[in-house]
């Protein structure tokens, strides 16, 4: 059955600390942040480089640790929301997903 809560997704909804995060939760979300800088979004477009490349390297951690088997264990669900926000920084602060 599949999990009501987890029907709809969002970066938001994925931030809110009453959402249980899972792991098919964060690759989503690494898919979704990639994808969006793949279609040039503008919440990226008008970033600055050095931004730009602290959203990258958030992303890439994420990416990483989900990779690793067990890696991810060690880190909590507050830590995965902060890489969430800093690799969707621009997309976030908009309101939009």
């Amino acid at each position: 059955m599949v999990n009501p809560l987890r029907r709809s997704r969002s970066l938001e909804r994925l931030l809110d600390d009453a959402y249980p995060l899972c792991r098919d939760d964060l690759i989503w979300a690494c898919a979704a942040l990639q994808q969006k800088a793949a279609e040039g979004h503008s919440g990226f477009l008008e970033l600055p480089q050095p931004r730009l490349l602290q959203n990258y390297r958030a992303l890439a951690e994420l990416a990483s640790l989900l990779l690793v088997p067990g890696a991810g264990s060690a880190v909590s669900e507050s830590e995965w929301r902060a890489l969430l926000r800093e690799a969707g920084h621009g997309l976030l602060n908009e309101g939009r997903s």
